[in-house]
């Protein structure tokens, strides 16, 4: 059986199908204009755009009709009506498998972002971990008697970490009540003795990183000019401490050139606003670049870095406390995109 005859038997029976579903009528191409009404008509625009390849099928049954003359010209065009009445169903089986391919891309983005999530939250609880881990340590070392040095010590490293994490909360766009009411346990901290002062201290240190939580939870209200379009209402700044200090991890602030986009305006200044009101404090500028060139990557990596710290420089930052460095990603790495990182750092 031919390919034409195949599709002119299953259009009959589609339109046999679809006489008795109508109570046997049907619309017939009569007229000299009725091929151009047919070839013109929303199905065959449908069938166009949906099924080209059986719409090529249709326009040759057309050219075809247009060619004969009398009968032959009738039986034609009653052909050319059946092979639309196929293209169509051919039309709707594509419209139905691009249904199913947006279901099947929207399943596998669903499984992406549950495997992220599941990620973060792995990385949250080792977080958790190390910092019970690092609070256990201060607690035995208070504990040693060493005399009240020990003690002291142990509360002045309190204190920084407390002044580190406050900071991190302006970029999380902390508001300034929740914030100064952490500033003064700090500073009743910095006046009190002994005992007294590792336990003002280790207060400050517990409530600066409780408004971390909330702010991350959402149980604090976060800054309108920290949250901008391009973070999609997500922590901007996704703050966590290791051994240099506090890290803050800065996205979007490049545009597809590597220059700074307008949008990274409102995150540079919550940035600003930290190191103002912490004027002894210092900060490095980590950026990081993938890139099959390891050497270019760097390299750009580099002029990105001096962005940033030009930036802050020009907002009134003296530049003695900012230090900039490029890095390259390297494939495969623990970060899977280009980031920027702000170390607020520990001991300055």
């Amino acid at each position: 059986m031919s390919a034409r005859r195949w599709i002119v038997t299953s259009a009959l029976s589609l339109a046999f199908a679809a006489g008795c579903a109508t109570g046997g009528t049907a619309v017939r191409a009569s007229s000299v204009d009725s091929l151009h009404r047919l070839g013109a008509s929303a199905l065959a625009r449908e069938v166009q755009r949906d099924a080209p390849e059986a719409y090529a099928e249709f326009a040759r049954a057309v050219s075809e009709a247009e060619g004969a003359s009398g009968d032959a010209r009738a039986a034609k065009e009653r052909e050319a009506e059946l092979v639309l009445a196929w293209a169509a169903t051919q039309a709707r089986a594509s419209r139905a498998r691009a249904r199913t391919t947006q279901a099947d891309e929207r399943i596998e983005a669903a499984r992406a972002e549950q495997t992220r999530i599941e990620t973060r939250v792995t990385e949250l609880e080792a977080e958790s971990d190390t910092r019970a881990q690092a609070l256990a340590s201060m607690q035995r070392a208070s504990a040693l008697p060493d005399g009240p040095s020990g003690t002291e010590s142990v509360a002045r490293e309190q204190r920084q970490q407390a002044r580190l994490v406050l900071a991190a909360t302006a970029m999380m766009g902390v508001a300034e009540p929740r914030r100064a009411a952490v500033q003064a346990l700090i500073d009743e901290a910095d006046r009190a003795t002994g005992n007294a002062q590792w336990a003002a201290s280790g207060r400050a240190l517990r409530e600066a990183e409780s408004l971390v939580r909330d702010a991350r939870s959402g149980r604090e209200p976060a800054a309108s000019a920290v949250i901008d379009a391009t973070s999609g209402g997500e922590d901007p700044v996704d703050p966590r401490r290791d051994a240099r200090g506090v890290v803050l991890t800065l996205r979007a602030l490049f545009d597809g050139r590597g220059a700074l986009a307008a949008t990274a305006n409102g995150r540079l200044a919550v940035v600003v606003q930290a190191l103002r009101s912490h004027p002894t404090m210092r900060a490095r500028i980590e950026v990081y670049v993938g890139g099959a060139d390891a050497t270019r990557a760097q390299r750009s990596a580099g002029e990105r870095a001096q962005a940033v710290k030009q930036a802050l420089v020009s907002r009134g930052i003296d530049a003695q406390r900012v230090e900039s460095e490029g890095l390259a990603r390297v494939a495969g790495g623990a970060r899977s995109d280009d980031v920027v990182e702000v170390v607020l750092l520990s001991g300055t």
